[in-house]
């Protein structure tokens, strides 16, 4: 589209006072350049006052901010976000109007979003842990988790069988993280190569693929049938609808010890930290159907977060239950 830009005016003085003349009309430029600018970063603090008022308005169910943003208003749920940390940032007095305007949107978003990744990761270090005991039921896990409630989960962290004869497992796993995760929930599912491909493929009808993560073997491993040397597990990460948080994951899960002695699915930490850390904040809800011997529930209630899982026997069990 072309821009009307209003052409200069001829400076029709003498050449001694055309400088002069020339820097006042460059100060009245940029004074209401100024003005302009102070007037838009007005008007995304009232839109982040108004936005952070429609997320606290208890008509609204929990997770179900972003689906009012996107369908009522219109705005970009990146913008609406956007205008929501600007207000929170002023109202907490970390910046002023004027900062804003001085570092221009953008740059006011980035020192945002640094402190708030700051200030989220000393709350989460400094979680409390939770010393009740771990809520593993035991049982099938279809039913003993029927009665967790619809979007009320962050994050679903599991491991789950592998092989063919465990397809309606991921047919119902992919079922009940729909249903249960919050919208903007992750779905962690550490699984096999040899079905990868039907693993993504039944997730993917009821969740948004986002990345795959991996966990590299403390040894190589030689696969048979396949002649190959496997040197890490694959992790799906799935999301419902979009990622909640902008943080930033790291995709190699570091795990400092694994737990087949125990129970044969077991993959002991599976360098779960950073995704406990980063996918819930202290105090939420993380769900492992397919738990063994809850190493993952005791690092979660280390990290201060409520955990509740399943497994068909006390410890987990070699055989697959489909």
């Amino acid at each position: 589209m072309a821009t009307s830009i209003i052409p200069l005016r001829a400076y029709d003085v003498d050449i001694s006072n055309r400088l002069a003349v020339l820097a006042a009309d460059i100060r009245a430029e940029h004074e209401a350049a100024q003005r302009s600018s102070l007037d838009a970063a007005e008007h995304a603090y009232r839109a982040g006052e108004m936005l952070a008022e429609a997320k606290g308005d208890p008509s609204i169910p929990r997770g179900g901010w972003e689906r009012w943003v996107q369908q009522e208003t219109g705005i970009p749920l990146q913008t609406a976000r956007h205008y929501v940390r600007l207000f929170h940032a002023v109202e907490q007095q970390s910046l002023t109007l004027a900062d804003i305007v001085e570092a221009g949107q953008i740059g006011a978003m980035r020192a945002i979003r640094d402190a708030e990744g700051a200030a989220r990761r000393a709350r989460s270090r400094a979680a409390a842990p939770i010393l009740d005991d771990l809520d593993l039921r035991i049982g099938d896990c279809r039913e003993v988790l029927a009665d967790v409630p619809d979007n009320s989960v962050p994050l679903i962290l599991t491991d789950p069988p592998y092989g063919d004869e465990a397809e309606p497992l991921y047919g119902w796993l992919a079922e009940f993280a729909a249903r249960v995760l919050i919208p903007g929930g992750s779905l962690i599912c550490y699984t096999g190569h040899s079905r990868l491909d039907r693993d993504m493929a039944i997730l993917s009808e009821r969740l948004r693929y986002w990345w795959l993560l991996v966990m590299p073997h403390d040894q190589a491993q030689r696969l048979a049938g396949k002649f190959v040397i496997v040197n890490f597990k694959p992790v799906l990460w799935y999301v419902k609808e979009f990622r909640r948080g902008r943080s930033l994951v790291p995709d190699m899960l570091l795990s400092p010890k694994r737990e087949k002695e125990q129970h044969n699915w077991g993959q002991g930490d599976g360098g779960v930290g950073p995704l406990i850390e980063h996918l819930t904040d202290p105090g939420e809800l993380i769900v492992d159907p397919f738990a063994g011997t809850g190493t993952w529930g005791k690092r979660a209630h280390a990290m201060g977060r409520q955990w509740l899982g399943a497994d068909i026997v006390a410890g987990g069990v070699d055989d697959i239950v489909a």
